[in-house]
């Protein structure tokens, strides 16, 4: 089979989704507002038809470049293309200077199973659990989230729509140096899209130590994007108290579902996620994360 395989550094969302759309999974056409960066990526083609592709950009980490779509046609599988695209885009961005790929992908995908095999084969790492993303209907997890007490102390609990610039800038400050939250957690990313009156900012002492941020993704769907505290404030249930009030003002909203994606690393979100995944009206997925050392590019 005469499989021709064509790389190139300067993919944008726009394109693939205009021409490519069809070789895309999972669908990135509403990650542009986050994903806004040229994609590397390797396209297989046959008798002039594209039948496979696979996409990955440099994350903000130095030298790591994250795996974003992987998809071969049907009618191609099992004959080793998805094995050749990976390998191809290795050589390339090593050759950019990259150290490490990663990639996450969820458990109940349909390839989950060959993408895993294919990975290990090419001598990535083994996957583990890495987050768990959780869809439902606001007024359920309500139900749940507001049999919580409230906690009690002398924290103060700013929504987004009243915050003053000062503390704006301190924030940003601190972030920028590197002396705080990871990247991720970032509460002033795509700010025209955030929902100020149901994301908080808490201040102890009067300065700024945690945050909720909520997002519109959709007519009637959000996303919480961050949940960040301090650890000097996590002794005092403020995590809870943050998730508690969010939620009481969707409640209250337009918005009638809700995603949220939280690592699996013990924090409130995810100990709450996890607790009450069974719950009717809960839709949950984990998430695998694994990575390959490239060595240098030079």
């Amino acid at each position: 089979m005469n499989i021709s395989f064509q790389f190139s550094d300067k993919i944008t969302i726009d394109w693939v989704s205009k021409y490519l759309s069809d070789l895309v999974f999972p669908d990135l056409s509403g990650q542009k507002p986050r994903i806004n960066t040229l994609f590397c990526g390797v396209l297989a083609v046959y008798n002039r038809k594209p039948i496979a592709l696979i996409l990955a950009n440099a994350t903000p980490a130095d030298r790591l470049f994250r795996i974003h779509s992987f998809y071969v046609q049907p009618d191609f599988r099992e004959k080793g293309i998805g094995s050749h695209l990976l390998e191809r885009l290795e050589k390339e961005v090593k050759r950019k200077g990259t150290r490490k790929t990663e990639v996450f992908f969820r458990e109940n995908w349909k390839s989950a199973k060959v993408l895993n095999k294919i990975l290990r084969k090419q001598g990535w790492a083994k996957p583990m659990p890495h987050s768990i993303m959780l869809r439902g209907e606001i007024s359920a997890v309500w139900k749940i989230i507001k049999r919580h007490e409230t906690c009690n102390n002398a924290a103060s609990f700013v929504p987004f729509s009243h915050l003053k610039k000062i503390d704006i800038v301190y924030i940003q400050k601190r972030q920028k140096n590197g002396l705080w939250s990871d990247p991720a957690l970032d509460p002033f990313v795509l700010p025209d899209s955030i929902l100020a009156d149901c994301s908080f900012l808490v201040k102890r002492g009067g300065e700024p130590g945690a945050w909720i941020v909520v997002h519109q993704l959709q007519k009637e769907l959000i996303e919480i994007t961050a949940l960040f505290v301090d650890s000097s404030f996590r002794q005092f249930g403020i995590a809870y108290e943050l998730i508690r009030r969010a939620f009481s003002q969707l409640e209250k909203s337009a918005y009638s579902r809700f995603v949220v994606t939280s690592r699996l690393d013990g924090n409130a979100v995810s100990r709450l996620l996890v607790r009450n995944l069974k719950n009717e009206g809960f839709k949950g997925t984990v998430s695998y994360y694994t990575s390959k050392e490239l060595g240098s590019g030079f």
